[in-house]
């Protein structure tokens, strides 16, 4: 007989309903909404329909519009949290619609996402424009100095960039909503030179099904920022997965490990476009459809929580064995072969005795 422990740890997923609201002012509220005030109304020469959230430094927000602006292509601004101040620190350029359909220019254009602020400099994403057509990865200082392209995007890297960025040290991680060998999107990290570009994970070729639906192994078309926790990367893929309605997923940050831990199926929700919030184990997040009124949910999901080994230790008294182990919370198992099935043994809890029995 062989013995081991084994602790089972899973996840547990719950969902609940709530409206979609949208807004198109630079807007602030009091926690009880007992003050509102619009602190910028957009006028189209200064940019226009901002999807994005802002980014705070000090007293100072940051944000970007997805059109607007001198060549109506967007733009980056700043403008204090009084209001005051507003500038536009960057006009993307008018484009050039090619032969094959895509825009092209020398900086990107249509920013969909936020903005990542490290010292003095921030770091964005466009979702078209550049030199292929396809998106762009550009820093810029806060006071508007010193735009760089750090990344034009081909098609084979991925292509349309709709998600902002994540830094940890001097790499950048993102996504692209389609592109890459398969055309369903990447994953990618960068330096913040703009240099060491790499896909770590190109989303696998779907299939169809009689529904319509696209299905394939891990998940397809990301548009949300990523998060970090350690050395492990989490996010969402909006299309794909067992059911074709979406994934949530984990990597890690050198492109190993791609797992994916939820595969959507319609009553849990469906199509995840945004990105995911972490508390202490646990994942909160939305999807854009689905759940009982197919109007989209809130969920969480709890991660398992990784296993610290505690020692198996044995004492042979005369015709016994005597089994002890530290941590009540894991049970005994046993399998009569080498390469068998490991199962539970009833009522077995430290220290454990059994008769020797056999040769």
């Amino acid at each position: 007989m062989k013995c081991r422990l084994h602790k089972t740890t899973g996840r547990i997923a719950s969902i609940c309903f709530a409206p979609v609201a949208l807004a198109s002012n630079l807007l602030i509220g009091a926690a009880n909404a007992q003050t509102f005030t619009t602190i910028k109304h957009f006028t189209g020469s200064d940019g226009a329909q901002p999807y994005a959230g802002l980014t705070l430094s000090g007293s100072t927000l940051y944000g970007t519009t997805f059109f607007g602006g001198s060549s109506s292509n967007g733009t980056v601004f700043r403008v204090n949290t009084d209001g005051t101040g507003y500038t536009v620190i960057k006009n993307f350029s008018v484009t050039t619609v090619t032969p094959s359909g895509t825009s092209t220019n020398s900086d990107g254009a249509n920013p969909h996402a936020g903005l990542t602020l490290s010292g003095s400099t921030l770091y964005g994403t466009t979702v078209i424009g550049g030199s292929s057509g396809v998106g762009t990865l550009f820093q810029v200082n806060t006071d508007g100095t010193g735009y760089k392209v750090l990344k034009h995007f081909t098609v084979s890297d991925g292509k349309f960039l709709e998600a902002g960025l994540t830094l940890s040290g001097s790499t950048l991680y993102g996504t692209t909503v389609i592109g890459g060998s398969s055309g369903v999107g990447t994953l990618f990290q960068v330096n913040t030179d703009g240099t060491d570009y790499k896909v770590l994970r190109n989303f696998s070729a779907p299939s169809g099904t009689p529904t319509g639906t696209v299905t394939n192994s891990d998940g397809a078309n990301p548009r949300a920022d990523l998060i970090l926790s350690g050395s492990t990367l989490y996010g969402t893929a909006s299309f794909g997965g067992s059911s074709g309605y979406g994934t949530v997923f984990k990597v890690n940050t050198n492109g190993t490990g791609y797992t994916v831990i939820e595969h959507f199926n319609l009553s849990d929700g469906r199509h995840p476009y945004a990105g995911l919030t972490l508390s202490g184990s646990v994942l909160y997040g939305t999807t854009f459809f689905g759940g009982s009124s197919n109007s989209g949910t809130v969920f969480k999901l709890e991660l398992s929580a990784a296993l610290t080994p505690i020692p198996l230790t044995a004492q042979v008294p005369g015709g016994t064995i005597i089994l002890n182990w530290s941590n009540p919370a894991f049970a005994l198992q046993a399998a009569q072969e080498m390469t068998g099935t490991y199962t539970n043994i009833p009522g077995a809890t430290s220290p454990y005795t059994n008769a020797i029995s056999g040769t």
